[in-house]
């Protein structure tokens, strides 16, 4: 018969286990042919590169909004980049550079086209993905947002 200290052990056990199958946030990236599982830190994360016309850095605030993602706002040091959004409105100093505030919007995930000099990454706060590293150039990339055990979170950090 097992004892007190038994009983607590497959406690902390069957505790343990149902704590790494619980469901996180992530967003699942993929070329078709390769793909990878990103935690997120929160609802929140940054897709940045640099603007293919007037060669600036461009930084995209996005959110994770039931089942889809939605911008929320655009930074770039260069007024010319945030133009070419063609949002309402107008840009407003920003950390040394400026930003724009996205009307309402949503879409169910976002498709990038990689290329050699985008130097395009999505940051989630927990990890930073440099996109031509993780599939090459010349891709196209679908990123979505899921929900994954939060066993695939730990074995993320192996990379």
């Amino acid at each position: 018969m097992p004892g007190r200290s038994d009983l607590i052990r497959i406690a902390i056990i069957a505790l343990m286990g149902a704590a790494l199958a619980a469901p996180i946030g992530v967003l699942e990236l993929t070329d078709g042919a390769r793909g990878m599982t990103v935690p997120l830190g929160g609802p929140t994360f940054t897709y940045t590169y640099r603007q293919s016309i007037y060669q600036v850095p461009v930084r995209e605030e996005l959110r994770v909004i039931d089942g889809g993602i939605r911008i929320d706002r655009a930074a770039s040091p260069d007024i010319r980049a945030l133009e070419y959004f063609r949002w309402p409105g107008s840009a407003v100093p920003d950390d040394g550079g400026l930003a724009w505030t996205a009307p309402d919007n949503a879409t169910d995930h976002l498709q990038l086209l990689l290329t050699a000099e985008g130097e395009q990454a999505i940051d989630t706060g927990l990890r930073r993905v440099t996109l031509r590293d993780a599939f090459g150039t010349d891709a196209s990339v679908r990123v979505r947002p899921g929900r994954a055990p939060l066993l695939v979170w730990l074995w993320s950090l192996r990379g």
